[in-house]
């Protein structure tokens, strides 16, 4: 499978989350947005690979302390380096984790994925994750891997 995820679900976040960096110049949104969906992608990818029958239930459960638990572990981790503000960062997490979980679980039903299907899928997003963002992205979400 080759859909390509991040650019979908940045897509998606501008016109599902209007007021999301709506402070901002165009340019700076959309940087902001794409930036955050890309961590937010690495970071299931990452969970994927940790345990994929919890991230599998968690999809389909969309438990708001469990994507708070993701958005505050991305949120401090030492190597973040975003321009945004720790609160300003969590919050919008929080509304991506949301839509991507969302997208995902509608994938998954309406696919019949599956756990294996979504495996699949997360697995060839590597591919279109690669040089789209910089370092501290992936350092932050653990897909080292991408460094480079």
């Amino acid at each position: 499978m080759a859909f390509d995820l991040v650019h979908y679900f940045a897509e998606q976040t501008e016109i599902q989350k209007p007021q999301l960096f709506s402070q901002y110049s165009r340019e700076k949104r959309s940087h902001y947005i794409f930036e955050l969906n890309a961590l937010v992608l690495g970071k299931l990818i990452q969970l994927w690979r940790e345990d994929e029958n919890k991230l599998y239930q968690e999809i389909h459960k969309i438990d708001p302390l469990y994507l708070q638990e993701i958005a505050r572990h991305l949120v401090t981790s030492s190597n973040n380096q975003s321009e945004l503000t720790p609160k300003e960062q969590e919050q919008a997490l929080m509304e991506i984790l949301e839509l991507q979980f969302s997208e995902i679980k509608q994938l998954d039903d309406t696919g019949n994925f599956g756990p294996t299907g979504l495996k699949e899928l997360l697995a060839g997003q590597i591919e279109h994750l690669s040089g789209q963002a910089d370092d501290w992205v992936w350092s932050t979400n653990q897909l080292t891997e991408l460094i480079g």
